[in-house]
């Protein structure tokens, strides 16, 4: 029975906003190629009509030009998509995809989205993080869309094949894989694999907000910090106020700085005689000290 009524239906980070985007329906799946937001884009998204699900595709081969308007058509079960308009000028280009089902990443069912997991990507991959010696894989769509320094030094590298941008060192390995290494000392592997399981599956191991501060404030991941600083800021005793006023700190954390700097200023002569606070930047405690004294 045809109902004649509009139905919202939710979206999730993978499916992030766009205009002029190249579209063409398969197999019940509605399939997206580029686009523009504040960027243009390559990825390639597909809604499943039929379980309400989004996914990004991965795909490999020769990358796809960032277009917005290319035209999109569906042969023998291969979307082949034409034209469009790229950054530098029409595209006159003819590109071929094959869509695969098991090359992908799912945003999780909600009823699977309060599951810790140690590995949030276990499938095909177009980036890889190195960190403390760890390798940890993900979807460039995924990480770019969170960061936009990560986003800038993806486009550089696939132009050039090795970028630098503070303390991320990218290279393209002759698979098309990029490889990006954190040279930070601060930035952990921990923190690092709390970032990417809170992109993808909106979870954080416990204890881990800490690390994930510091890795978010590193790729200038905006809401993952604000989320990891908020939780901190609930967080902070007078056992580790000075430890996370650092942080906060270090990390530009103003929400976080604040909640330390109260609990500190209502116990200042106790913590004077600790060894956490001679542990804190002399600038800092100065400027903690001068609150207190207003």
């Amino acid at each position: 029975m045809i109902t004649g009524r509009w139905r919202a239906i939710g979206t999730t980070s993978l499916a992030a906003g766009r205009v002029h985007a190249a579209y063409a329906y398969l197999n019940g799946k509605l399939i997206l190629h580029g686009g523009r937001d504040l960027r243009t884009m390559r990825s390639v998204i597909v809604f499943d009509c039929n379980h309400e699900q989004w996914t990004e595709q991965l795909v490999s081969g020769t990358p796809t030009t960032p277009s917005i308007g290319a035209s999109a058509v569906v042969i023998n079960e291969k979307i082949v998509l034409f034209g469009g308009e790229s950054q530098t000028g029409v595209c006159n280009s003819v590109t071929i995809i094959c869509m695969e089902q098991e090359s992908s990443i799912s945003s999780p069912p909600k009823q699977q989205q309060q599951k810790s997991v140690s590995s949030p990507v276990t499938i095909s991959h177009d980036v890889m993080l190195v960190v403390q010696g760890q390798t940890i894989p993900v979807h460039s769509g995924v990480l770019a869309k969170a960061s936009s320094a990560v986003d800038q030094l993806l486009q550089r590298t696939r132009n050039t094949r090795h970028s630098v941008s503070g303390n991320m060192v990218a290279d393209m390995k002759p698979n098309g894989v990029i490889q990006i290494t954190f040279t930070d000392q601060h930035v952990s592997a921990v923190g690092v694999h709390a970032l990417i399981s809170c992109l993808y599956n909106g979870t954080v191991p416990a204890h881990s907000y800490e690390a994930m501060l510091r890795a978010a404030a590193m790729l200038r991941c905006a809401t993952v910090a604000s989320l990891a600083e908020t939780q901190l800021a609930k967080d902070v005793r007078l056992d580790n106020a000075c430890r996370l006023l650092v942080i906060a700190h270090e990390c530009n954390a103003p929400q976080l700085k604040g909640a330390c700097a109260a609990i500190i200023q209502r116990h200042m002569t106790y913590i004077r005689r600790t060894a956490e606070w001679d542990a804190v930047p002399q600038e800092l405690r100065r400027a903690v000290s001068i609150l207190t004294h207003h």
